[in-house]
């Protein structure tokens, strides 16, 4: 029968604790506007909704 030996490294340093271990908070308007953002036709499409009923 095989056996599986997995090694723990060894000699190496605990991550300090000035590591950048922040959680970041955001609303869920702010999830869907930069989602939206991202997407471009559907910012493109929204440009042409916005001229459209500036224009009527």
């Amino acid at each position: 029968m095989a056996v599986m030996e997995e090694r723990i490294p060894t000699g190496g340093k605990a991550p300090s604790p000035t590591t950048d271990d922040t959680l970041l908070v955001a609303t869920q308007w702010q999830l869907i506007r930069w989602k939206f953002l991202r997407h471009r036709v559907a910012v493109a499409a929204l440009a042409v909704i916005v001229l459209f009923y500036l224009a009527a």
